[in-house]
């Protein structure tokens, strides 16, 4: 039987019929959090026609695309999707076996320089800017689409992500992931761009502070997040980063640096200043968790 390709619009009734027919998927996982994403791409009108096919073997049965129906099922959206038949089921195990094209590829096509790192750190931006601090990339609608528009809008993020990667050699900031570290910067010179620029200087030891400063504080707790406790996470690391960034513009004085995500007293992630309330508040997940 000779492959046959063709595009065709998928209505929700059409992927519920096509998943209930569909043996050879009816065991396989699927992974909620993927269909929730996809479901909310097509919701919102970004769900495009890119080439992505619902494949068929010789005998009418779905080999790829259950995630992709299941969306069309959840989000109630008809779309128009490829549809690939007749393709010999002996070649499935060579479907979707390639690496998929990330973000950083795509600004690294379109001339970018520290693509990986400058995608990672425009994920952070996203996430920030639509108060999901505390979501997965995927889950919160980070794509290359994204990324392209976002660098388009936040140029000075260039300069994060060099600055980032000149400080690779330094102690301290080696501690901490580029990405990351360019984000913060950004943000934090978005708003108070002179003392954003005294308080990094200050954290990677470029000029002596003393003890009890919020910098100081900050610089010891890099230093040490990894010893004689669990290892710590990335949001933990951004969160006691802002708390102290917070202190230093007070000018206050600062003992120790915590943040909780779970346990009986979660906390949301801190607000940035400049900020009325914090843009990445706990998840419900979280708070269910701390009840148990």
């Amino acid at each position: 039987m000779a492959i046959r390709s063709v595009v065709e619009k998928i209505t929700p009734d059409m992927a519920a019929k096509l998943l209930e027919e569909a043996k050879e998927v009816q065991n396989r996982n699927v992974s909620d959090g993927h269909v929730e994403w996809l479901a909310a791409q097509m919701k919102s009108g970004k769900w495009a026609l890119n080439g992505e096919a619902l494949i068929f073997d010789e005998e009418g049965q779905l080999i790829d695309g259950q995630h992709r129906l299941w969306a069309i099922v959840n989000s109630g959206i008809t779309i128009e999707s490829l549809v690939t038949r007749g393709v010999d089921r002996k070649g499935f195990a060579t479907i979707d076996t390639g690496s998929a094209r990330t973000s950083g590829n795509v600004l690294s096509i379109y001339g970018e320089k520290n693509g990986n790192v400058l995608s990672a750190a425009l994920g952070w931006l996203h996430r920030y800017e639509n108060g999901k601090m505390l979501w997965a990339l995927k889950a919160s609608g980070f794509a290359a689409a994204t990324a392209l528009a976002l660098v388009k809008k936040h140029p000075g993020m260039r300069d994060a992500v060099e600055w980032s990667a000149g400080m690779r050699g330094n102690a301290i900031f080696r501690k901490v992931s580029g990405s990351i570290l360019a984000f913060l910067r950004y943000v934090f010179t978005a708003y108070k761009p002179q003392k954003a620029a005294e308080f990094f200087d200050l954290v990677g030891d470029v000029v002596p502070d003393k003890e009890g400063t919020p910098t100081r504080v900050l610089r010891d707790w890099y230093l040490t997040k990894d010893k004689g406790r669990a290892a710590a996470t990335t949001l933990e690391l951004m969160a006691v980063t802002v708390k102290a960034w917070n202190v230093f513009l007070t000018g206050e004085r600062l003992q120790k640096l915590i943040w909780r995500r779970a346990g009986k007293f979660p906390e949301s992630f801190p607000t940035f200043p400049g900020e009325t309330e914090s843009k990445g508040k706990a998840m419900k997940m979280v708070k269910r968790v701390a009840r148990q």
